[in-house]
């Protein structure tokens, strides 16, 4: 899995006002969270963007990604207005990123 990422085209509507977070989570209890707010907070508004996230940072911070429930959640801690046309499983061709 060090070699995949997750890819995802998506639109804001609208600046996020507080903390964005995209989340993994395993059957045993163990959460994967990966705060994107400054990736969307530089998106334009209206327009489409991608990122390539590398899966293995999910499991560098408690995610196990051999038995995954959630395999992608958005959370947020205030309004988000967010369109998400493609969402999949990608190999990393070296420009996926990481993200704390």
């Amino acid at each position: 899995n060090g070699d995949m990422a997750i890819g995802i085209q998506y639109r804001l509507d609208k600046t996020p006002s507080g903390s964005v977070k995209f989340i993994l989570e395993d059957y045993q209890g163990g959460r994967g969270e990966l705060d994107v707010t400054s990736i969307l907070t530089e998106s334009k508004i209206g327009e489409w963007s991608q990122v390539d996230i590398k899966l293995n940072c999910w499991g560098a911070v408690g995610a196990d990604l051999r038995e995954l429930k959630t395999v992608f959640g958005i959370e947020t801690d205030d309004a988000l207005s967010i369109s998400i046309s493609d969402l999949r499983l990608v190999s990393n061709k070296g420009l996926a990123i990481c993200v704390e």
